[in-house]
């Protein structure tokens, strides 16, 4: 409802959305880590992180590993009971009809993304992808280029501006939702930076809401 006037009707042509947090309502790779069995692993190397020991690339590179001989079909099955926001479906099909390009600026995998919300929900995606033979998981990740100045998988800001060019959308034609402070170069990067959580805000220009659903009505 508040971005009704404030972003519907301004003539932007795309959106550009985080995953964790901001469609679904969770964190995707404990979702994963909890369904395939390497939640103590996970914890040890985020511990391994979060001392600042390893960057989150490297972090990154580690859960890959541990997903090593996983059938991807198994994957997928985890992968698509994450818990996602109220109305994701239909908040993404409306503004698909109403003609956005919708993207997506993630740290998630995309094979993640493609099992919980569908392989042709979005127009173009910017997150790590997994690497699969014969339908298993090798172990290893294609992590997007754009590297980041702090300890993050890549810089998303980079990300969301390498996807206004590929949609051909202006700063000013582009919206942008995130709900964390790693969202923060991607929130930068537009006209209209949206939050969704109930945390300070991230930007003081940015507007927040409560819910998905909000950002189509």
């Amino acid at each position: 409802m508040v971005l009704e006037s404030e972003v519907l009707k301004n003539g932007h042509k795309a959106l550009l959305f985080d995953f964790d947090k901001t469609l679904v309502n969770t964190s995707s790779i404990e979702v994963l880590a909890n369904g395939l069995g390497f939640t103590p692993k996970l914890a040890d190397a985020r511990k391994e992180y979060y001392a600042k020991q390893i960057t989150e690339r490297v972090l990154t590179r580690r859960i890959a590993a541990m997903l090593k001989g996983t059938r991807l079909d198994e994957f997928n099955r985890v992968a698509s009971q994450t818990s996602k926001q109220l109305g994701v479906h239909a908040t993404l099909d409306a503004l698909r009809l109403r003609g956005y390009k919708l993207g997506v600026v993630s740290f998630a995998f995309r094979q993640t993304i493609d099992a919980a919300l569908g392989k042709e929900t979005f127009h173009e995606l910017i997150c790590p992808v997994l690497q699969v033979e014969n339908g298993v998981l090798t172990g290893k990740v294609q992590i997007p280029r754009f590297l980041s100045a702090d300890l993050h998988v890549f810089c998303k800001g980079a990300a969301a501006k390498a996807l206004m060019r590929h949609f051909n959308a202006k700063p000013a034609e582009t919206i942008a939702v995130g709900d964390s402070r790693s969202d923060r170069p991607l929130l930068m990067e537009v006209a209209v930076p949206v939050e969704i959580h109930d945390n300070e805000k991230i930007l003081p220009h940015s507007i927040k809401i409560k819910r998905l659903l909000d950002i189509a009505r």
